[in-house]
């Protein structure tokens, strides 16, 4: 019994850890303007479908859909080693999670709205990529608010546990390099915390075993 509750800690932890998902990309994004996609593409992440995810990165090239699984590098906006392995800078980061998660909360938005968060987006982890010239008013705008929002104490903790908190960033590992990295609001994977409680629950029950049949509590 106590070894099954060892084995279970050890895939806890190695689940809350794992610095590398497999990707599929398996849909362009619907919104296609001003000569490039934008907006949210659709992919399964370690064979989750229909997971909605957005490119930070101008200057590479991803190929949708996928012909194979892409392996990738996983991180975070939050914990002890956050946003080891994102390839901008990562002062970037929190502004554009505020610019992600505004655009994950319109599903309805036009094609100019889409097109307005894609490029605000992109210019702010790669300034040399031009705003959409028609629309720069419009793309500033929402680069300016998210960054206000970012350095309004006010705010600060609405997006600690409602916007960073869920907000995983994917790059491209070294093999995989050339593709893009992508930004997804989404629920997170379980954290220590949840595998830490699962453990002290099986080990109350464990103790209780024990006690209730000493002789039967065997290595």
């Amino acid at each position: 019994m106590l070894r099954t509750i060892v084995v279970a800690l050890l895939f806890c932890l190695t689940a809350c850890y794992a610095d590398t998902v497999t990707m599929f990309f398996t849909a362009l994004p619907k919104t296609n303007e001003n000569g490039t996609y934008n907006g949210f593409s659709t992919a399964k992440v370690n064979g989750d479908p229909n997971q909605l995810l957005i490119c930070d990165d101008y200057n590479d090239e991803t190929i949708m859909p996928s012909s194979s699984n892409l392996i990738y590098d996983y991180s975070t906006l939050t914990g002890a080693n956050a946003l080891q392995y994102a390839m901008f800078d990562k002062s970037n980061y929190e502004e554009a999670a505020v610019l992600v998660y505004e655009l994950a909360e319109l599903p309805s938005a036009s094609a100019d709205i889409v097109t307005d968060y894609q490029y605000a987006l992109w210019n702010l982890m790669t300034p040399s990529a031009r705003l959409n010239p028609s629309r720069v008013s419009q793309e500033q705008a929402l680069q300016n608010n998210a960054l206000a929002m970012v350095n309004n104490l006010a705010d600060a903790q609405f997006l600690t546990t409602t916007v960073y908190a869920f907000t995983e960033i994917y790059t491209p590992t070294a093999a995989y390099a050339g593709n893009q990295e992508f930004v997804e609001y989404a629920t997170p994977e379980p954290n220590l915390g949840w595998a830490v409680g699962l453990f002290l629950l099986l080990l109350t029950a464990a103790g209780l075993k024990v006690r209730q049949n000493p002789q039967r509590f065997r290595l």
